[in-house]
């Protein structure tokens, strides 16, 4: 299985969507009677987001499907009441809490009507929100990506009912993908947001985007719990509305707070405060920005800051920048300000301060503990800052236990994990590790050039996994203890390439590059399995003559029939050029080569 290039990641996910709508038409346009078979309902799952679910997300635990209790399912509350959330109570949302920490969800329209009363709540926020001074405390808290212990782990630290009091809390984007449970997590913030809502602060993550969380797990997880249901794209498109309502900068008397960083050098927080709320809940998708202001969007919610001045191409995510301590530095002068807050990347700490001269400093905190899903060893975090200005930490490791956290409906799920873990090798794991074992000459090259006395350090580390291995979206350090668990560390914390390198011996069944002889393993075949079928099915669509090759004018009814499904912000604007990119050869016709290989993502 091929790895995922950092530079193609963001037109790869564009691509892998192009061809998930192309199969859905194929499908929709088939004879009805395909419909009524078993084999039909198979063919309409969606066959691309099973493939990404394992080449971007190589570490998402499978969830299992059980038969949940929905929320006031059977009482008769006036929770369907699209007003009811209008006129909440603290007592409501805490109780409807307590349901969704216990095994329960909310039904779809119940959902729906969440849904629609946060989008207008966030509405009436702007997109650049002063935070009043009157809070003794705020709480910033990083990203969560589904992960529905740590959030109960801030809420049980902060403490509910100290929100509005005394505390305004934060919380800095990407709540949902990658987890399982983000759809609980998205369900909790929005209850907290309706019932607080000036002291309840969302804002928008890279990940609060139509098309990324269409490819990172979010639609999959609302299409399984909500499988029997018939709103369940209206479900989708209504987060898609709430992702875009979200502000994107928070500002206090000391710090900004948003998820990225800086976009350019001169960068000031005026130029959010341009975008206005309808601006803002246009940008669906932070993919292919075409105005301005998307592109500034998109910087602010992608961009890394590094320790080396200026600003410079983000090659890691081939989105946003770099922006280095001096551009910081100058960003918190200009602002009058101390300290810029931001998340997007996991520290293993659960926070990671770069300091930027004279006691000013960018701190990232990740609030996900042992990302990703219980698998890494880094620490969950959130900050506060006090009226008086000092910004501490507050962070956790994740435990299986933690008193006063877990519901009993959890501590059951983990006792089943506990149970069944130990006969269960995790399929990811295994890809990532045959991927590793196929790369180990290039890897020792580049260990080589970054170590000294045989010694790396674990961000260096990191960064030549990353780069041979083509996967730049994975927290290789907190990874580490899994992948090489007898790994050599010095006093100094360094890795031992050599002994790490020694892991990975080719077995009997692999060839110089770690390539299977004999047989391709059950998981990769199923995911190729799947993609041939789809690929075979959209390139026929195409192929009205059935001739064997797609020419411009079937191409064009194609897509012009796909574009009449879509919403303007995807339609497909350059068919020419499309097809003249499939069309590697240039002979007017794509053939299925051509046609497979432009859509490649295994």
């Amino acid at each position: 299985m091929a790895a995922i290039d950092a530079k193609e990641e963001v037109k790869r996910v564009r691509m892998a969507q192009i061809l998930h709508d192309l199969h859905q038409l194929a499908l929709a346009s088939e004879p009805d009677e395909s419909s009524n078979s078993e084999n039909g309902k198979l063919k309409r799952k969606s066959t691309v987001r099973r493939i990404l679910q394992t080449v971007l997300r190589p570490f998402r635990k499978k969830s299992v499907r059980t038969a949940v209790t929905t929320v006031n399912q059977n009482a008769d509350t006036g929770v369907k009441n699209k007003n009811f959330f209008e006129s909440i109570t603290i007592a409501q949302v805490h109780d409807m809490i307590e349901d969704i920490n216990n095994g329960k969800r909310l039904d779809s329209k119940t959902l729906l009507n969440l849904l629609r009363a946060a989008e207008e709540s966030l509405r009436r926020d702007d997109t650049l929100l002063i935070l009043p001074g009157t809070s003794e405390r705020i709480v910033v808290v990083g990203d969560l990506h589904g992960c529905l212990k740590s959030l109960r782990q801030v809420l049980e630290r902060v403490g509910i009912n100290s929100i509005g009091k005394n505390t305004t809390i934060v919380f800095d984007g990407d709540f949902v993908d990658r987890g399982v449970k983000s759809l609980e997590v998205m369900s909790i913030l929005l209850l907290l947001k309706l019932v607080f809502p000036r002291h309840v602060i969302l804002l928008r993550g890279n990940h609060e985007d139509i098309l990324i969380a269409s490819a990172y797990g979010f639609q999959d997880e609302i299409a399984e719990k909500y499988a029997d249901e018939d709103d369940v794209e209206d479900i989708f498109a209504a987060f898609g509305r709430v992702f875009a309502a979200l502000p994107l900068c928070a500002v206090t008397e000391t710090a900004a707070i948003l998820h990225g960083g800086l976009p350019s050098y001169d960068f000031n927080l005026n130029d959010i405060g341009t975008i206005t709320t309808e601006e803002r809940c246009q940008i669906s998708t932070t993919i292919e920005p075409k105005t301005e202001k998307e592109i500034l969007v998109q910087g602010i919610l992608w961009s890394d800051p590094v320790s080396t001045k200026g600003i410079s191409p983000n090659t890691t995510r081939s989105v946003g920048v770099f922006y280095g301590p001096d551009v910081v530095r100058q960003f918190l002068d200009r602002h009058s300000l101390q300290y810029l807050i931001r998340g997007h990347e996991v520290a293993h700490n659960g926070f990671q301060s770069l300091s930027c001269g004279n006691g000013k400093s960018v701190t990232t905190v990740f609030s996900h503990a042992a990302y990703p899903n219980g698998h890494g060893q880094n620490f969950g975090a959130y900050i506060e800052l006090k009226a008086k200005g000092s910004l501490n930490p507050v962070k956790w490791k994740w435990t299986e236990d933690a008193p006063g956290v877990e519901s009993k409906a959890s501590k059951a799920e983990n006792l089943k994990a506990k149970n069944t873990k130990k006969d269960v090798k995790d399929p990811y794991f295994e890809i990532l590790k045959s991927l590793i074992t196929s790369q180990k000459e290039e890897l020792e090259h580049m260990f080589k050039e970054k170590a000294t006395n045989g010694k790396i350090t674990p961000e260096a580390w990191a960064a030549v996994m990353s780069h041979v291995l083509e996967l730049p979206d994975i927290p290789w350090v907190v990874l580490l203890p899994s992948l090489a668990p007898d790994h050599d560390v010095n006093p100094d914390n360094c890795i031992d390439w050599k002994v790490f390198l020694e892991q990975y011996a080719l077995s009997p069944n692999t060839d110089h590059r770690g390539r299977t002889k004999k047989r391709m393993g059950s998981v990769e075949m199923e995911l190729l399995k799947a993609h041939h079928e789809m690929l075979n099915t959209v390139f026929h669509f195409l192929d009205t003559s059935g001739n064997g090759t797609i020419d411009y004018p079937e191409f064009k009814a194609g897509i012009k029939m796909l574009n009449k499904r879509l919403p303007e912000n995807r339609k497909l604007k350059d068919l020419k050029k499309l097809f003249q990119q499939i069309d590697v050869d240039g002979s007017g016709e794509i053939d299925v080569d051509e046609f497979s290989n432009f859509f490649m993502v295994m």
